[in-house]
């Protein structure tokens, strides 16, 4: 018997707010503003609907503004709801675009609302065999439920649909589908203002019609329903009946089931990108070619391009404008939104070729590199290939070449005569070397004897700079946002999981192109993303302080730092008995053992047995995160003991016991690595190991910087931190006097501020003092709100909104200062460090204020940590090269800290180049202070 065609109806109205609802917080909006979270979420559950049930048919009802026949009947029907929010509002018309734009119908009346038509459409469909899916956040569809029709509810956010069929319903229920309306004439329903009967609940309501199948049986029979129940159902027959009506969709509306109009079929690429581009959907549209399959017709394929202004396609067999017929076929021109990697490529695996390539970059100003390897630890992976682009401006005008190193079953040319025959052109200081994420390259390239000297490009930066709210600036996602190639991903060559091959196994007939698409891609990405350096005024930040610090990273990232494993294995020990104390204590006080680590057994403990209230819930019950644990650390001593073992736990486990197994066998230290494009504000971050959380607020956490030793036993530690340099750089930005005098004058500038907010001479400000003002000042910086700073000083909100009006009274220029930022914000939608690099902010115009304050938060906070971010790397930059040829190494970044080893003869030197170039690396109308300390362990050098 063959399968009958499948309609999927989607009410457009109760998706976009179930999809508005889920993704407001997360600020979806185009970089001018437009909020687009309603949109995309509706879009991608459309989409994920489509392509898991693979329906025949497809249609979207939308309601309308103008009243219905509820309305008529009932004025008060929906009047208790709330306004539609202005930006949902905004986004209904552009997503009725998006869904013309998939070539979806859309069924909308005067007079009825979207069930009413999808009710309609679902009968008629029915009757022409087909079975049909409801796609919707309104249970009232429950009604329309059928053994040929199903409902389909998000369970959360904007997937993951639960599917109702009649038993379904009836075991929610408690009803079958039929019942649903009379269910709600009896219990009415809050949500669309259907009174129902008063005083008949959902209980009452199921068991009656359990009893008697329908209200107008009940009716018929309600002498049998005894006590105050049959007062009320007799007191208001017309209420029970009107709210039936209003209840009941209306399946026969004046509309009529297209079933041709509703086929899928391949939408009018050209409007559909266009419009998905407008939206700035790029995730959405680059997953179309696998999204879209679904819309094709039977036995065509998708075609991996999408194109963009396509000419009407003839039809096929089946009568259908397909798109995989029509691309060979049609003479209109086609633009490809997937453009083809037209490669030239030459393999070089001889002698001769080699030299042929050495000529070519001898003519050649510019070239393009990449390395292929074993695996992704640049300072332990073996080097198998390496890649080479010359000419552009575009991956056409390129050539690329391969040179394979270390490929099985090959014919690999040997490293030695490879290094010999390049090197001059990569020490060749007029020639641009350019890369991407060139840091990788060259620790690679330098551990095998190839000098790369300046001047290089990495265009991974350069993205960064120009996009620094990208999630991502891998190669292969700029690829497709910027140029529209859609390139091999690395797991189609090497597979992934336990399967995994390297680099090395990969046959060369597909490595070469994949290396060579890497190399071309990145010379046309050059030529992109050039040009945006300039219009957005990152190319100073660009050439002398991102493009300058890759080798000093490098060189950071090649030393390491030595760890002292003895002390380590010492605090191990430590710590465990510590845990150990620490977890009978637990259980004694809580009377009995349980399972800390289990957050349903801890639940259990403190909210059940103990009796502690329910700070914050979750999907599986009661909280017991961190911040709850501090919420109720006063109510009881097994709470602030919990805390402790928290902490020593996660010492032990994600550093003490941690840090050992990452010392690099071949070095006997940890190598970490800095990344320079994650951080939206500028600020480095470190990986594999993270270097920069080893704690430093608790004594214990304290303990572990012990473990951090010269490389060499004749060598000291030494920390050079700069000194509240986010509020030296509040002060120049604010021009605020009281904050600059204070800074020039050397003094305390937490006393300072206790003194001015306090109203009290600086030689009376007591410690409490002198700790709410320093909370306060640094709460400023981040642009902290009264509620934050109750939270922070454990005191009333109101007390907290007095202690920040002081503050603004006392410093007016720093309350200027967030006024005339947050504005500046919402007017261009970023903004600025004093070096020019820029942070946008769409949070900014967001109608939900939880998301808009933070935003706001974002704007004051980010032209400050980015600053100071600017400063410590131009520091380092202009370090480094003053530290060659002397017995000191830059070992660490962190924060606002520079980690050095030197040597104890030349630590007074080194120690004035440090503070020299450090606290002259920026000019401000405030002094840059650093403070400086040596020892035999990052711990006594603090």
């Amino acid at each position: 018997m063959p399968t009958p065609p499948r309609l999927l109806l989607i009410d457009g109205h109760a998706l976009a707010y179930r999809a508005y609802f889920a993704l407001m917080r997360r600020g979806f909006a185009t970089r001018d503003g437009r909020p687009t979270g309603a949109i995309f979420g509706f879009v991608k559950m459309m989409l994920e609907a489509v392509g898991n049930l693979r329906p025949t048919c497809l249609a979207v009802a939308f309601d309308r503004a103008a009243p219905t026949f509820r309305h008529e009947a009932y004025d008060r029907y929906k009047a208790h709801r709330a306004r539609m929010d202005d930006d949902m509002i905004a986004q209904m018309a552009p997503l009725r675009e998006v869904v013309a734009a998939f070539d979806v119908p859309m069924y909308e009346l005067d007079g009825f609302e979207a069930d009413d038509l999808i009710g309609t459409l679902s009968r008629q469909a029915e009757a022409e065999g087909f079975d049909v899916e409801i796609l919707t956040g309104d249970r009232d569809a429950f009604q329309l439920v059928s053994e040929r029709t199903s409902v389909l509810l998000p369970r959360s956010g904007v997937g993951d649909l639960e599917v109702f069929g009649p038993d379904a319903v009836l075991a929610k229920m408690g009803v079958t589908p039929a019942q649903i309306p009379d269910l709600k004439g009896l219990m009415g329903d809050a949500s669309d203002n259907i009174p129902g009967v008063p005083g008949v609940g959902e209980k009452s309501a199921v068991k009656l019609l359990q009893a008697y199948g329908t209200i107008a049986n009940l009716y018929e029979h309600l002498g049998e329903v005894p006590g105050k129940l049959g007062e009320k159902l007799r007191d208001h027959t017309e209420l029970a009946q009107l709210s039936l009506r209003l209840a009941t969709i209306d399946r026969d509306a004046p509309i009529r089931f297209d079933a041709a109009r509703c086929h899928l079929t391949m939408p009018d690429l050209g409007r559909l990108t266009q419009t998905l581009e407008a939206l700035e959907f790029t995730s959405i549209i680059r997953q179309l070619p696998q999204s879209l399959a679904a819309f094709a017709p039977a036995g065509a394929t998708v075609p991996s391009v999408v194109s963009a202004g396509v000419g009407a396609a003839p039809l096929n067999q089946a009568g259908q404008a397909g798109l995989f017929d029509a691309l060979p076929m049609t003479p209109e021109p086609v633009v490809q939104v997937a453009r083809p990697l037209a490669l030239n490529l030459t393999l070089v695996d001889t002698p001769t070729a080699l030299a042929q390539l050495v000529d070519t970059l001898t003519q050649s100003e510019t070239f393009v590199y990449d390395v292929e390897t074993t695996g992704l630890q640049a300072l332990r992976c073996d080097l198998v290939g390496l890649a080479i682009a010359v000419g552009g401006p575009d991956v056409a005008a390129c050539r690329t070449f391969y040179i394979p190193l270390g490929h099985a079953g090959a014919t690999n040319l040997e490293w030695e005569a490879v290094r010999t025959a390049l090197a001059p052109a990569f020490a060749d200081p007029h020639k641009l070397k350019v890369a991407h994420n060139e840091k990788f390259d060259l620790q690679v390239l330098t551990r095998h004897g190839l000098v790369i000297a300046p001047p290089t490009y990495d265009t991974m930066i350069a993205d960064y700079l120009v996009e620094s709210g990208r999630q991502s600036h891998a190669l292969k996602e700029l690829a497709w946002e910027h140029l529209r190639y859609e390139m091999t991903e690395i797991k189609a060559l090497i597979g992934t999981g336990q399967k995994a091959i390297t680099m090395a196994e990969v046959p060369l007939d597909k490595a070469a192109p994949y290396a060579a698409a890497d190399v071309a891609v990145t010379a046309e990405l050059r030529h992109f993303l050039d040009p945006l350096l300039d219009a957005r005024g990152q190319r100073a930040l660009f050439d002398q302080v991102e493009l300058p610090l890759v080798p000093v990273l490098a060189a950071m990232e090649r030393h390491g730092v030595k760890l002292d494993l003895a002390w380590l294995a010492s605090l191990s020990e430590t710590l465990g008995s510590r845990i150990a104390a620490a977890e009978s204590e637990i259980h004694t006080l809580a009377g009995g053992g349980f399972n800390i680590n289990s957050p349903k057994q801890l639940a259990v403990v403190l909210f059940e047995k103990l009796q502690l209230p329910v700070i914050k819930r979750t999907k599986t019950g009661p909280s017991t995160d961190a911040e709850v644990l501090e919420e109720l650390s006063d109510s009881h001593e097994v709470v602030r003991r919990i805390l402790e073992y928290r902490q020593l736990v996660k010492l032990k486990n994600t550093y003490v016991d941690a840090l050992p197994t990452m010392v690099n066998p071949a070095t006997g230290r940890v190598h970490t690595s800095f990344n320079q494009t994650i951080a939206a504000t500028g600020r480095l971050s470190s990986q594999e190991p993270n270097l920069q959380n080893i704690p430093i607020r608790t004594e214990l956490g304290r303990e572990i910087r012990r473990a951090f030793i010269p490389s060499e036993p004749n060598r000291v530690i030494v920390s050079a931190d700069y000194s509240q340099i986010e509020l030296r750089i509040l002060a120049h930005v604010t021009a605020d006097p009281t904050f600059i005098q204070a800074f020039r004058e050397d003094r305390d500038i937490h006393a300072v501020t206790a003194s001015e907010i306090f109203n009290v001479p600086l030689a009376e400000v007591t410690s409490e003092m002198r700790r709410r003002a320093k909370t306060t000042n640094f709460g400023i910086v981040y642009g902290q709100s009264d509620f934050g700073l109750s939270k922070a000083l454990g005191i009333p909100r109101k007390e907290a909104r007095e202690f920040i009006e002081r503050f603004n009274a006392r410093y007016p220029g720093i309350q200027h200062y967030m006024i005339r930022t947050i504005a500046q914000a919402k007017r261009d939608g970023f903004v600025e460090t004093l070096s020019g690099r820029r942070r946008y902010i769409p949070e900014i115009h967001a109608s939900n204020r939880q998301v808009r304050d933070f935003g706001e938060r974002m704007a004051i906070n980010a032209p400050i940590q980015g600053t100071a971010a600017d400063i410590i790397k131009l520091a380092m930059v202009r370090l480094a090269p003053r530290l060659t040829g002397l017995p000191a190494v830059m070992l660490l970044q962190v924060h606002d800290e520079l980690v050095f080893e030197v040597a104890p003869q030349v630590l007074p030197e080194v120690t004035a180049l440090i503070r020299q170039e450090m606290e002259g690396a920026f000019a401000l109308d405030v002094p840059l202070r650093v403070d400086i300390h040596s020892g035999a362990t990052w711990m006594d050098a603090k």
